[in-house]
């Protein structure tokens, strides 16, 4: 797991040679983010480096989990 913070070229552990990307947008939706995740072969050929991207909009989880605290609380309340 990974915080949604922007983070670029992160080498995996087990082969530096592959790398991933992570990209956060803000969307005109407080409770949702843009995230893209871009993983990639460091090119050690003439073919150069090969990647590929996936695009998805994330719930922000603060965003539930207040909700949910804020709930537990007026139920709390009215016990």
């Amino acid at each position: 797991i990974e915080p949604l913070s922007d983070q670029e070229s992160v080498p995996f552990e087990d082969d530096p040679s592959w790398v991933w990307s992570l990209r956060t947008e803000a969307t005109d939706y407080p409770e949702l983010y843009l995230v893209e995740v871009t993983v990639a072969k460091l090119g050690e050929t003439p073919l150069g480096t090969v990647s590929q991207g996936l695009r998805r909009w994330m719930r922000d989880p603060n965003v539930f989990l207040e909700a949910a605290e804020q709930q537990a609380q007026l139920e709390a309340e009215q016990s």
